[in-house]
């Protein structure tokens, strides 16, 4: 083999060494582009836990202060046992504070389930439930172990909800369990249709689910924790936020 022949040998092993380093720096470019993702994504959700946190620690702050006034005999605190299906004949007797012990059938839609919701009914399709007198928990429950219906089943932020609350309630929704406050829009929408906004404790979703006696995917399975569910309530305790006459226990007064 000549000088030229050799020549071209060293320079072809060199293009294939340029090319698997070329080769290597692509592949570690999409390595460090997927961690800064990664990162992003892992930020973006602690930021959120960090603003679910403060809106359940204000939500349980405002809870202490309606149960400090009652004791105090400044405001009278109701107590009703009811089935989800007395509460659209009850809502307009509950008042903001009152304390409801419900059972019955419940539906669980978050964000992703009432964005389809509302597309079926913008294309003139059947939602996956009745709304008529339809009762929504914004909840996502985790797969249940041996013995519950369901696992964790806490109640999610309820303003994400709040684009999407008042054609449903247009619709025939009667009531919505959830945490933290809701804009006007949807005040004016429970008002309107004689409606109620119902707070569950945040943050104990195991207990919660003690009170979940049965767990049936109806619709969007692929969402998985985010699927609608039918839920059977047994003596869920909770609170009412917002009633039918425009009372709301988170309203500031100065």
């Amino acid at each position: 083999m000549d000088n030229i022949d050799v020549l071209k040998e060293q320079i072809s092993r060199l293009m294939a060494a340029l090319e698997d380093v070329n080769f290597e720096c692509q592949r570690l470019e999409i390595v460090n582009s997927n961690l800064d993702f990664q990162l992003k994504e892992a930020n973006r959700e602690l930021n959120q836990n960090i603003a679910v946190l403060q809106a359940t620690e204000e939500e349980n702050e405002r809870l202490k202060k309606l149960l400090y006034q009652k004791k105090r005999g400044i405001i009278r605190i109701m107590k009703y046992v009811l089935n989800t299906s007395q509460l659209r004949e009850l809502a307009p007797k509950l008042k903001a504070g009152d304390r409801v012990v419900l059972s019955g059938t419940v539906y669980t839609s978050r964000d992703a389930a009432h964005k389809r919701i509302i597309a079926a009914l913008e294309n003139g399709e059947n939602p996956p439930y009745d709304l008529k007198d339809a009762v929504i928990y914004y909840a996502g429950p985790t797969p249940a172990p041996e013995g519950l219906a369901v696992g964790a089943c806490g109640p999610t932020t309820s303003s994400r909800m709040d684009v999407f609350a008042p054609l449903l309630l247009d619709k025939g929704v009667v009531a919505m369990v959830g945490k933290g406050e809701r804009n006007k829009a949807v005040c004016d929408a429970i008002v309107r249709n004689k409606a109620v906004y119902l707070c569950a404790i945040g943050g104990a979703g195991a207990l919660a689910s003690k009170c979940i006696k049965s767990c049936k995917v109806i619709a969007y399975d692929d969402l998985g924790c985010e699927s609608v569910k039918e839920l059977k309530f047994e003596d869920f305790p909770l609170t009412v936020a917002v009633d039918c006459s425009g009372g709301n226990v988170f309203e500031r007064k100065s």
